[in-house]
């Protein structure tokens, strides 16, 4: 796509987002100041980020302490290079995608249409809107901190969206072809019901599974899911993706 672009490397660090929304705003100010001041040092104009969260902390709080950078998101950028014919996507899903609002990406900046677009472009089998999408989606209940909290009062978060997702399509018996973002991390969430029964896992299916985060986590789903394939031919479903 003949773009230009440099990364941080070892010099990258977390935006501090979490360390603000849990009320830590000393290291947070901290955290951020450092990044400001490296990416200022190497006269950063734009920065594309994969991370809703990041890209809501730098596009909006970082001017507050002199961050000024034109910020996108990743899904942005790659619909910019498809519509000016600089890139062209594969299909490489025969099945149906449905897709996951973030907040930060959805209800806090707006971004909607841009990922949907690059999920149309990759799916044989089209994009399914989930009951509650756009600016009606529900919370992934990782957000704000909650990824190292515990639910205290009523249902989990994550597990009343997991629930809203995988329900419906494995009750008509489709189990779910995973690409490279599941929605919740499987040691947690494969335990409950009904969802155990709808992965088609055992409780020692998910036991040594390393985990580091209870939502959003990539690769304990991946290899959870991985492990009840085993030559059983796979019906087409639904895929999840979750831009974390």
């Amino acid at each position: 796509a003949d773009v230009s672009f440099a990364i941080l490397g070892v010099e990258e660090k977390c935006t501090g987002d979490f360390a603000r929304r849990v009320g830590n705003e000393m290291l947070y100010q901290m955290t951020a100041q450092e990044n400001i001041e490296t990416l200022n040092n190497y006269n950063v104009k734009k920065i594309i980020t994969a991370c809703p969260h990041c890209l809501n902390t730098l596009k909006h709080e970082y001017p507050q302490m002199g961050g000024n950078y034109d910020v996108i998101h990743h899904s942005e950028f790659i619909d910019q290079l498809v519509k000016a014919g600089k890139i062209k996507l594969k299909q490489m899903s025969d099945g149906a995608l449905t897709y996951h609002d973030p907040c930060y990406l959805g209800r806090y900046n707006t971004v909607y249409d841009q990922p949907r677009s690059i999920l149309r472009s990759v799916s044989k089998g089209g994009l399914r809107e989930l009951t509650r999408h756009g600016q009606e989606s529900f919370c992934c209940g990782a957000g704000g901190g909650r990824m190292w909290m515990e639910e205290t009062i009523g249902k989990r978060i994550y597990l009343e969206r997991a629930e809203e997702i995988f329900g419906s399509e494995f009750e008509r018996g489709g189990r779910l072809p995973f690409l490279d973002e599941p929605v919740v991390e499987a040691r947690e969430v494969v335990r409950d019901e009904p969802l155990q029964k709808a992965f088609g896992l055992a409780a020692g299916d998910v036991q040594n599974t390393p985990c580091h985060a209870r939502s959003l986590a990539r690769e304990p789903v991946n290899r959870a899911w991985a492990g009840t394939q085993k030559g059983a031919g796979m019906r087409a479903g639904i895929s999840v993706i979750i831009p974390t």
